[in-house]
C-alpha cells in the first residue's frame, strides 16, 4: 500500500531553491544550480515516485554504489529484507528513468521511521532524502521521526529535519531519550546504541562530517569498523 497527499505540491513549493510541481501522483522537482553547487552535469530533474522499488539488479547496483560496498550475498539478503519489511516507500528516478535512490518507511506509534535509504553518489548531499522524509511526514501526520545509522551525516540530516534530536552533543538529559529508548525496544534493540549491531562497517568508506568537533563527538561512542548502530529520534 502506498500513500499520496494532495498537499504534496504545496509542501514542495516550500522547499528553498527548488521549483516543484505535482502531476498524476508523481512529484517532480528540478535540482537547484548555484555557483557553489553546480549540478548542471545532472539531468534536468529527479522524480519522487511513491513506489517501492523491486528487488532487481538496478536496486542492487544503486545500493552497492551508494554504500560503496560489493554486491555480496549478505548485502543482497539485507536489501531484500529491508524492501519486504517497509510499509511504504519512495523511489528517486532521474530524467533517463534510472533509479537514483530510494527511501523506505514504517510508522511505529507516533514515529515516522526511516527504515532504509540510499542514493547514488551523484545525488548525495542535495537534500533528496529530506524531501522524502518531509513528504512522508505530510502524508502520515507523524509527530516524531527516527532513523538507525552509524553515520554522522545521517545523524546530521535528522537533526536538520527536527526541532529536538537525540542523541545531542553536550546534552546528557534529553527530552527524547526515553521515547527513543522505547522505540528501540519495539525494533528489537537492546539499547539506543548497540555495539556491533551491523556485524561490520555499514559503508565501504567511512562518512565524515565536515565539522571535526561533531565528528569527534560521534566517534567517541560509535565504533565504525565494529559496525555499531545508533537509533536517533526527534520531534518534527
Amino acid at each position: 500500500m502506498f500513500f499520496y497527499s494532495k498537499q504534496i505540491d504545496e509542501l514542495f513549493a516550500d522547499l528553498d531553491g527548488q521549483k516543484n510541481f505535482c502531476h498524476q501522483g508523481v512529484a517532480m522537482f528540478s535540482i537547484p544550480s548555484t555557483p557553489v553547487n553546480n549540478y548542471s552535469k545532472l539531468s534536468g530533474f529527479v522524480r519522487l515516485v511513491p513506489i517501492r522499488p523491486r528487488y532487481d539488479d538496478d536496486v542492487m547496483a544503486t545500493v552497492a554504489e551508494g554504500f560503496q560496498k560489493p554486491k555480496s550475498p549478505a548485502l543482497q539478503k539485507d536489501v531484500h529484507e529491508h524492501l519486504q519489511d517497509c510499509q511504504f516507500a519512495f523511489s528517486f528516478v532521474d530524467a533517463q528513468d534510472t533509479l537514483a535512490g530510494f527511501a523506505l518507511f514504517k510508522v511505529i506509534g507516533n514515529f515516522l521511521y526511516l527504515s532504509g535509504g540510499v542514493l547514488r553518489p551523484a545525488y548525495q548531499g542535495k537534500g533528496l532524502l529530506s524531501v522524502a522524509v518531509l513528504t512522508a511526514r505530510s502524508i502520515t501526520g507523524s509527530a516524531f521521526f527516527a532513523l538507525r545509522t552509524q553515520s554522522s551525516l545521517m545523524w546530521a540530516a535528522g537533526r536538520h529535519l527536527t526541532h529536538e534530536w537525540y542523541p545531542q552533543s553536550g546534552i546528557k538529559i534529553h527530552s527524547m531519550a526515553e521515547m527513543t529508548r522505547q522505540l528501540a525496544d519495539k525494533l528489537g534493540m537492546a539499547s539506543t546504541i548497540v555495539p556491533g549491531f551491523y556485524g561490520e562497517a555499514l559503508y565501504g568508506q567511512k562518512p565524515l562530517h565536515k565539522d571535526a568537533k561533531l565528528q569527534a563527538w560521534w566517534d567517541s561512542f560509535v565504533d565504525f569498523d565494529r559496525g555499531d548502530a545508533v537509533l536517533c529520534g526527534g520531534r518534527f
